[in-house]
């Protein structure tokens, strides 16, 4: 009840500020959320909707003005989470392009911000979503590459997230992802270093 509630709140305010475009920002924020509360529901043709208006809006907003980092994040970041919903319903193909759509953007993002490492944590992220799907559908090499990459980026940014615990369990997440595409490949050894190196990772939080 309460996440309906929610859901409908974020949906008015979407709809207020999309009358504004000075607020077409916190438009796509809203129906993002809208989209996640309609997707931890199970209503998924809801929550893809929902993404879908949350993409359309940041693109609009990234064609008017292509020099804003955040626009270009928020757009690159609806559409890995919309990859959640063909995901969650199998379709792991879909899900695959979606997440390499937006690991692209991001990649390209980090290098031209390289003083941004939200930018940096963000496609680390998606490059572990998409080792998880791509071991789904049994291409071990694509999710060691993806895995590997995310594992690199997050160890280089200890210094921008100091004891945090979502960056650390990404690491953790990251290192797993790993250890099991090391042993779908009988690499075992290196498996259990990863799944170490996971381990040491959340240790690490105080």
């Amino acid at each position: 009840q309460f996440l309906i509630k929610a859901r409908d709140a974020y949906e008015e305010l979407a709809r207020d500020a999309d009358q504004d475009v000075e607020l077409l920002y916190e438009t796509g924020k809203a129906y993002t959320r809208v989209a996640k509360i309609d997707f931890r529901l199970g209503a998924y043709d809801d929550a893809s909707r929902a993404y879908q208006r949350a993409i359309e809006t940041f693109q609009k907003l990234a064609a008017a003005d292509q020099s804003n980092p955040a626009v270009q994040l928020a757009l690159a970041e609806a559409i890995a989470d919309s990859a959640a919903v063909p995901y969650a319903l199998g379709r792991f193909a879909e899900s695959e392009r979606t997440f390499r759509e937006a690991a692209a953007m991001l990649e390209h993002l980090a290098n031209a911000f390289p003083n941004g490492p939200e930018h940096r944590h963000a496609w680390a992220r998606v490059l572990i979503n998409l080792a998880a799907v791509t071991a789904e559908i049994q291409q071990p090499a694509e999710t060691e590459r993806a895995s590997r990459k995310a594992v690199e980026i997050l160890e280089s940014l200890p210094d921008d997230y100091p004891n945090s615990l979502v960056h650390l369990e990404l690491l953790a997440n990251g290192y797993n992802e790993l250890a099991m595409a090391e042993k779908a490949v009988g690499r075992l050894q290196e498996a259990e270093e990863c799944y170490s190196k996971a381990l040491a990772a959340l240790e690490r939080f105080p």
